[in-house]
């Protein structure tokens, strides 16, 4: 059981990269952290180096694109801790294809994992949320859910889907008490990515996670980063049609990453 001023945080894609990261800091601020992936012995990991530096967390074993699993999750944190403060909604990902490439089963996994990991979490979790008129929920988008990328309609998809939900969710649920954040990340570099080609602007793991955290910490309601990639992205989304598609082509093929 968590000491009762500990603020409870479940955590998804905890397991490696930005969620592991945000885990080990939150719990250095103080929080009791919930670990949610699917891969146990990155967790035990994550874990144990929360525990070596004096933090508080436990580990639950889900596939978040399951929404029994989702639940089960949920209801044993609530049945140990009595509540949740915040819910931080991480776990995603999804290569690049050529679209003559692409399955529809493809397109739907990408989806489950990037949208309904997060909504299937909020549907648990929303009902004593409410009944506790606060919390904080977080997801974690991407820039590229701006507006479409060269060999990436089903992440890029997801993510602005993602997105629109949370901003939704936002607006309707500031007036109950519980504030959404929702962040827009652009490259990040990772143990998983570090394998992949350099990409534009790419921001160290650690830097990512020092801003998402005092960005949860401040409760605010928006963050993207880096800022010159954001800002592109901002200019971009302006431009009409035709002149978009040949701009984001050129970029492409110039890219170090493409």
């Amino acid at each position: 059981m968590a000491e009762t001023g500990r603020p409870i945080t479940l955590i998804t894609g905890a397991s490696s990269g930005i969620g592991a990261a945000l885990a080990k800091r939150l719990a250095r601020h103080g929080d009791h952290v919930i670990l949610v992936a699917r891969r146990l012995r990155l967790l035990q990991d994550v874990a144990d180096e929360i525990t070596k530096a004096g933090g508080s967390s436990e580990i639950s074993v889900c596939d978040v694109t399951i929404g029994e699993a989702a639940r089960t999750c949920v209801t044993e944190t609530l049945r140990k801790h009595g509540r949740i403060d915040r819910l931080i909604l991480n776990a995603g990902g999804g290569g690049r294809a050529l679209p003559e490439n692409l399955t529809s089963e493809e397109i739907r996994a990408v989806l489950e994992l990037n949208l309904f990991g997060v909504v299937n979490f909020i549907e648990a979790a929303l009902p004593t949320l409410l009944q506790q008129s606060r919390g904080q929920i977080v997801a974690v988008g991407s820039i590229a859910g701006y507006r479409g990328l060269p060999r990436a309609a089903s992440y890029g998809a997801a993510k602005a889907a993602l997105m629109n939900y949370m901003e939704s969710l936002r607006i309707d649920l500031a007036p109950k008490g519980i504030s959404v954040t929702l962040a827009a990340p652009g490259f990040v570099v990772t143990k998983d990515t570090k394998k992949q080609r350099a990409k534009p602007m790419a921001m160290q793991l650690d830097r990512a996670a020092d801003i998402l955290t005092r960005s949860i910490l401040k409760k605010k309601r928006y963050v993207a980063f880096p800022w010159p990639l954001v800002w592109l992205a901002h200019v971009m989304r302006l431009l009409p049609a035709g002149l978009y598609d040949r701009l984001i082509r050129r970029l492409d093929r110039n890219s170090p990453g493409s």
